[in-house]
C-alpha cells in the first residue's frame, strides 16, 4: 500500500496524492462570514513550553505545514467542521451572555447549542500532532520515531480505533479564572513526561478555555499543571460536557 514519507498518517498505509498544506489550526475555528474571509484574517498565535514561540501576527492562510498527504488532509474535514461548530457555539454563548446581562429583568427563553464531543476530541488529537510533528520527540509513545505520532494515535484521529479514557480530550478547570469567550486567540503548549522522552499531552487555549489532549493511557495527575503553568488548584475533567450559566439559561453541551 502507498506510504507518503512525509505524511504523519502514513502508518495507515493508505496515503494518496502529494503532501498538501494542512492548517495547523483549522480555518473553521477562526471568525469570518465565509472561508475566504477567515483565510484573510490576521491573527495572534503563540506556543509555550518546550518549543516556545512568541505571539506572531499572521494571516490564517499562512498557518499551514506540508505534513499530510492529499487523502489524509481531505479525509479529516469532518473534524475541522466540528471544531468550527465549537468555536461558533462558544462565540454565540458569549453574545447571549452579554445580551442577557444587559437586560436582566427579561424572562429569557433557554438557549442551547450541541456539539459533537467525539469529533471534537479527534480534532484536538489531530491538532496536537499537527503542531508537534517533526519537532524532535516521539508523540504519545517513547517507542515511536522521533517527531512522529504513535500508530495508535493516528488510528484514533482517523476513526480506526476508539478513544478510551484517559486518552483524548480533557478540560482544565481553574477556580477564579476569567474568561473571554469572544477572543479568537489560540495558545498551544506541549507537555512531556518527567524524563522528557516523549510528548504526553498538548494544551490548547481555545477561546480562553483550557483544553487538553492526552496522548497516553496514563491519567493526568491532580495538580499536574499548577506549577509549570501557574494554575493554582487546577482540576482535570475528562469528557467535558457542559459550558453554561444557569441563571441566564444558556449552555453549550458536548454530546458524547
Amino acid at each position: 500500500m502507498p506510504k507518503n514519507p512525509g505524511c504523519w498518517a502514513n502508518a495507515l498505509d493508505n496515503c494518496a496524492g502529494p503532501l498538501t498544506g494542512e492548517h495547523t489550526l483549522s480555518v473553521a475555528v477562526w471568525p469570518g462570514e465565509n472561508r475566504r474571509a477567515r483565510l484573510g484574517q490576521r491573527v495572534n498565535v503563540a506556543t509555550t513550553g518546550r518549543h516556545a514561540e512568541p505571539f506572531t501576527h499572521r494571516t490564517v492562510r499562512q498557518l499551514t505545514r506540508d505534513i499530510l498527504c492529499e487523502h489524509h488532509n481531505n479525509s479529516s474535514n469532518d473534524l475541522d467542521t466540528a471544531a468550527g461548530c465549537l468555536s461558533e457555539a462558544i462565540e454565540e454563548f458569549e453574545q447571549q451572555r452579554r445580551n442577557r446581562e444587559a437586560m436582566p429583568g427579561l424572562n429569557w427563553a433557554p438557549w442551547r447549542r450541541d456539539v459533537d464531543g467525539r469529533l471534537i476530541e479527534r480534532w484536538f488529537l489531530k491538532t496536537v500532532i499537527n503542531i508537534d510533528f517533526g519537532r524532535g520527540l516521539p508523540i504519545g509513545d517513547p517507542a515511536a520515531s522521533p517527531g512522529w505520532p504513535s500508530k495508535e494515535l493516528v488510528e484514533m484521529v482517523f476513526g480506526h480505533r476508539p478513544i478510551t479514557e484517559p486518552f483524548g480530550l480533557f478540560h482544565i478547570f481553574v477556580p477564579g479564572r476569567k474568561y473571554n469567550f469572544g477572543l479568537p486567540e489560540f495558545v498551544w503548549s506541549g507537555v512531556t513526561d518527567a524524563a522528557a522522552t516523549h510528548t504526553v499531552c498538548g494544551i490548547l487555549t481555545f477561546r480562553s478555555m483550557l483544553f487538553g489532549a492526552n496522548l497516553t493511557a496514563n491519567r493526568i495527575p491532580e495538580g499536574a499543571f499548577d506549577a509549570p503553568f501557574g494554575l493554582a488548584a487546577s482540576r482535570v475533567d475528562y469528557r467535558f460536557s457542559l459550558l453554561n450559566t444557569e441563571r441566564q439559561k444558556i449552555e453549550v453541551r458536548f454530546v458524547w
